[in-house]
């Protein structure tokens, strides 16, 4: 483990893909890359990109806001601003402060493409735009009224990565997200999350990828807390 740590880099998602286009990487374990980001570097004729696990895009709230579920449209009516108080969603008379994540992140990129499609979320304010995705769980916490807030976060690292106290997640068209919910692809905001090559690839690079998608492979990746892509006992 040591040694592979030396060889390891961690970036932000689309960074992670600009660097293999440059040939500063030889493989990638990351989220979809956003559409400027695609078209950009064309991305799905450049590169070998195969799912190798599940994750999915989740909504927090604190877990003093009384509302537990909301439906698919409630959340892009939020985050487009046409619903703007909890009272319109069956909680208490408050404003509803919906946190957001930068354009080039992995989250935003769910969100964009999961949840929003051909809506358009609306503008944020500058204190609403948390640049990291444990900035958006810790202005979900520390926000001043923060039964107020909302923000979304992927499913993995909000549970297993920066799980925070006060918080929880929400159910969305009445099914709350689980490693179960994900896997059976109940919970319908799931994504694929890839281990990524370039077409000429290292050799090792290439074995490590077609390891990840045996019946070893995605034990490991399940025992690790990931939701596996294919069903593994």
């Amino acid at each position: 483990e040591a040694e592979a740590e030396e060889t390891i880099a961690f970036n932000t998602t689309d960074n992670s893909y600009y660097a293999m286009d440059k040939g500063k990487s030889d493989l990638l374990l990351v989220y979809p890359p956003a559409a400027p980001t695609i078209a950009e570097l064309d991305v799905f004729n450049k590169m070998d990109m195969r799912g190798i696990g599940l994750d999915a895009l989740v909504f927090i709230v604190n877990e003093d806001n009384p509302i537990d579920s909301l439906t698919s449209d409630q959340i892009r009516d939020i985050y487009s601003g046409k619903i703007t108080n909890w009272s319109e969603v069956g909680g208490e008379d408050m404003e509803i402060v919906p946190f957001q994540r930068p354009e080039l992140s992995g989250s935003q990129t769910l969100m964009l493409t999961l949840m929003m499609k051909d809506t358009v979320m609306m503008a944020p304010s500058t204190e609403t735009v948390a640049a990291s995705m444990a900035d958006v769980i810790d202005d979900i916490a520390a926000y001043n009224n923060s039964a107020n807030a909302i923000g979304y976060s992927v499913y993995y690292y909000a549970k297993n990565m920066y799980e925070q106290p006060g918080l929880k997640f929400i159910a969305v068209d009445g099914v709350l997200p689980s490693s179960e919910t994900i896997g059976s692809r109940e919970y319908g905001y799931g994504s694929p999350f890839y281990a990524v090559i370039p077409l000429d690839p290292h050799p090792l690079a290439r074995d490590i990828i077609e390891w990840l998608l045996t019946d070893d492979g995605q034990q490991l990746i399940k025992d690790m807390g990931y939701v596996p892509i294919k069903s593994v006992a």
